[in-house]
């Protein structure tokens, strides 16, 4: 939603736009209700109007754009439109003067009108203000949330409960020489090192950037610079294109430093950055600014040179679990600002007094980010039943809940249900419980989500028909059928299966065809839009965490999933568990 967004605030301000609102909402009532005797009200209400309603279609615009429809949103923008529609048709008398309708009504009129429009304006602020208030109070539990698993992560780095040991199928290479790059910016030997993959059309990455800037005039600190561009013309990780330019100006920046040394990277770094948005092609705006002919750039560009040393950065970030930017270290430290609100300079300051740390593989830092993510607090007793997958061999209750939300047709479901399997018949202990997200809009309502496949929908209802007409069991035999079949979904092949569970086919039809097994599957689905707020699957919930990512090519996906259920049963016996 447009509300969760980056545009749900005032850039580098964050003043959430919904407290603008309440201002605005509350300015033009008090205007409207000063205007019966002040010329300057009634001007001042007509520009206050007029810009609300310039701000309304450019924010209906936005949600148009990014397909993120709002109903309150919506609301709110009609009902600016109307005060710009009333003040411009009502606010005007023959004198010039006051805020009355045309002649034509009567003067009681004019008064009843303006009492109308006041209580109008006045419920509307009303609505806006509590709006605000919500807003705030979100942000405020989700800064605390955040700061306490910031605090809970800088704790176990320090006490080095977190660590980098390689498990097997991983490949045992030094994390340290993967931090090491071509291109510095800054001091030249400096007690502090900060490392940073970068997309130079990632909008995150020019933002940190000019902090980044900020540090290293310090003069203390040493930046290196890395690519990882979204882009599939380079970046084998990738089939489609984020960031289409990426490549292209990675290999600007690269050429750039080849041919020039030190200060034409520099140069180039900065200027790919900060004209972004110029009209002026990147490699013209290069060469200015470095001083580098243009014809010599572009040959240093389509040398294989160049490729191979983007390619090398990849396969550097790959290895340390890299998927998108920025990634930044600092003294071997990752900088979380995707998962925690602590700022970088927070990790700047402990890194003057700490010493040079080594940053984990892939696998390990895929923990880490679990470890990361705040618990969720409010998904305990209110989350609806999941049918349970795999049950722990030995019967115990104190193993670490994994809660797994699928659609049969994503072929990432069959992926990790094998991997689980895998792992619980080689001795793991943890009980697994699916839940349903079809991405069909058939049973799905989740904003955002299209018709999808009918059979996503098909499958969700009668695997949660089964379960609920014969239990765990009836369950787990109708989830192994639909796994091995998520091309050939229909009832008619799931006929024998359905034959061989307690009551027979006509039991789990019944709450097929009664909405019962629709009521739950739409309460699973709730819990992950809303709760959880994710829209994908497979998506892994262990002991109220979600887990960001488990599927990584720089890392094993069992040794990945053996780690976070590990981690999980360590963390048991250190705290108090929130169980869905």
């Amino acid at each position: 939603m447009l509300a969760r967004g980056p545009w749900a605030a005032i850039p580098v301000l964050g003043i959430s736009w919904s407290r603008i609102g309440v201002v605005w909402f509350a300015q033009l009532l008090t205007l409207i209700l000063l205007s019966n005797r002040s010329d300057w009200a009634l001007r001042a209400a007509r520009v206050a109007a007029r810009i609300g309603v310039a701000a309304s279609f450019g924010f209906v615009a936005l949600m148009v754009a990014l397909r993120t429809p709002c109903a309150w949103c919506l609301l709110i923008h009609a009902a600016s439109v109307i005060c710009w529609g009333a003040v411009e048709v009502f606010g005007r008398h023959p004198s010039g003067r006051g805020f009355a309708p045309p002649l034509t009504m009567s003067r009681g009129a004019g008064s009843f009108w303006r009492a109308g429009m006041s209580v109008w304006l006045l419920v509307f602020t009303v609505i806006v203000a509590t709006t605000a208030v919500f807003d705030a109070r979100a942000v405020m539990l989700r800064r605390r949330a955040a700061d306490e698993a910031a605090g809970a992560v800088r704790t176990a780095i320090r006490d080095g409960t977190m660590s980098a040991t390689v498990g097997v199928g991983e490949t045992n290479v030094a994390a340290e020489p993967r931090l090491r790059g071509r291109h510095r910016i800054g001091a030249p030997s400096a007690r502090i090192e900060v490392v940073v993959f970068s997309d130079y059309q990632c909008p995150d990455c020019q933002r940190i950037e000019r902090e980044l800037e900020s540090l290293v005039e310090r003069g203390d600190i040493g930046l290196t610079v890395k690519h990882f561009p979204l882009c599939a013309d380079c970046n084998r990780l990738l089939s489609t294109s984020l960031h289409p330019d990426a490549c292209r100006r990675a290999a600007i920046a690269e050429a750039a430093g080849q041919l020039g040394g030190a200060s034409a990277f520099s140069a180039a770094h900065q200027t790919l950055f900060r004209d972004a948005a110029s009209p002026l092609d990147p490699v013209d705006a290069v060469s200015q600014s470095t001083g580098i002919d243009r014809s010599r750039l572009i040959e240093a560009m389509l040398a294989p040179a160049t490729r191979e040393s983007i390619a090398r950065d990849i396969e550097d970030a790959v290895a340390l679990g890299v998927t998108f930017t920025p990634m930044v270290f600092v003294n071997g430290r990752e900088w979380k600002w995707y998962l925690t609100r602590a700022p970088l300079a927070d990790l700047v300051r402990e890194a003057t007094f700490g010493q040079t740390s080594t940053p984990p593989p892939a696998a390990d830092k895929l923990v880490e980010d679990w470890r990361c993510v705040p618990l969720m607090r409010a998904f305990g007793s209110a989350a609806p039943r999941g049918f349970v997958r795999i049950e722990p061999t030995s019967g115990r209750d104190d193993v670490p809940e994994l809660v797994l939300w699928v659609d049969y047709r994503t072929p990432g479901t069959a992926t990790i249900d094998s991997e689980l399997a895998a792992l619980a018949s080689e001795g793991l202990e943890f009980r697994l419980r699916i839940m349903q997200f079809p991405v069909s809009s058939a049973c799905n309502t989740t904003r955002g989500i299209g018709a999808g496949s009918p059979e996503s929908c098909l499958a969700a209802l009668i695997a949660n028909a089964a379960g609920l007409a014969a239990g765990d069991a009836g369950f787990r035999a109708v989830h192994a059928w639909l796994i091995a079949h998520t091309d050939q979904i229909s009832l008619e092949g799931l006929a024998p299966t359905l034959d061989t569970l307690p009551g027979g086919r006509a039991a789990t039809l019944a709450s097929f065809g009664d909405g019962t097994a629709m009521t739950l599957t739409q309460q699973q689905v709730s819990v992950l839009a809303d709760r959880i707020a994710v829209q994908m699957v497979p998506t892994l919930v262990i002991d109220g965490r979600p887990v960001p990512r488990w599927d990584h090519p720089g890392a094993n996906r069992k040794v990945v999933l053996r780690k976070l259920v590990e981690a999980a049963t360590a963390a048991r016996t250190q705290a108090p568990v929130v169980s869905p």
